[in-house]
């Protein structure tokens, strides 16, 4: 598959912290999109870095990787399951 068929993924704000009863407005949690239908990608910063939760069909996986940047994370699943 060249870089032309390669699915281009973005990220969706699907969590934000909270300040006691109040939301602060600061995404930490993102759905991957433009995934296939059986695949779902979540990036989160929790523990001093951003990781990523992968599901393949039924399968859930564990929070995994080290990144310094959403975007990094990002680009792992890009670099992973972008050609799908």
């Amino acid at each position: 598959m060249d870089d032309q068929q390669r699915r281009t993924l973005g990220l969706r704000e699907h969590g934000w912290l909270r300040d006691d009863e109040a939301i602060s407005g600061v995404p930490f949690y993102y759905a991957v999109t433009g995934l296939p239908d059986d695949r779902v990608a979540k990036v989160a910063y929790f523990d001093h870095r951003w990781q990523i939760m992968r599901r393949l069909r039924d399968e859930v996986g564990s929070w995994t990787g080290r990144y310094a940047s959403k975007e990094e994370a990002l680009a792992a699943v890009q670099a992973e399951w972008g050609a799908l």
